[in-house]
């Protein structure tokens, strides 16, 4: 017996709304990048990879310091960044990788506070780096939202007050 139409159009619209949801996560991760190089300054060229013309998987999860959770999507699983380099602050557009497990930002010239908000942009962070930087001010009592970290690396930076 063929399937009924209602079924046929069910269908249908569950593809279109996992379409739809797969262009949005690839919408934030590549939004995540690009305020990631637009924010930070990169004096050695470490990003220059990044150039967006491309945004197909197999582009964007080959950008250096960028890996995919598969390669069939712009789903970011890890944001290794060590030693690129890289100065100014944490950026905020982070927040649009939220699906990241991995951010390595460590020995680079970063500087400024860490954002409270840090684990509430990367919700399912497990390793967390941000050693070797020129980082200030207290430690966020928030960190303590980073419910799934196994890693915490801050050592290097010129942190104040207690630790949370």
């Amino acid at each position: 017996m063929p399937p009924s139409p209602l079924l046929l159009l069910v269908a249908a619209l569950l593809a279109a709304a996992a379409a739809a949801q797969s262009a949005m996560l690839r919408e934030d991760d590549v939004r995540c990048l690009r305020g990631v190089k637009k924010s930070l300054r990169d004096p050695d060229s470490r990003l220059l990879s990044w150039t967006f013309e491309n945004l197909s998987s197999s582009a964007v999860c080959s950008y250096n310091g960028v890996s995919c959770w598969n390669p069939q999507e712009v789903r970011i699983i890890a944001l290794s960044l060590s030693g690129f380099g890289l100065q100014g602050g944490i950026p905020s557009d982070l927040q649009f990788c939220s699906a990241a497990t991995t951010l390595d930002l460590s020995w680079n010239a970063l500087e400024g506070q860490i954002p409270p908000a840090l684990c509430d942009w990367i919700p399912f962070v497990v390793k967390l780096d941000l050693s070797g930087n020129q980082l200030s001010g207290p430690l966020p009592r928030e960190l303590a939202n980073c419910r799934f970290l196994k890693s915490l690396k801050l050592s290097g930076n010129s942190f104040s007050g207690q630790i949370p």
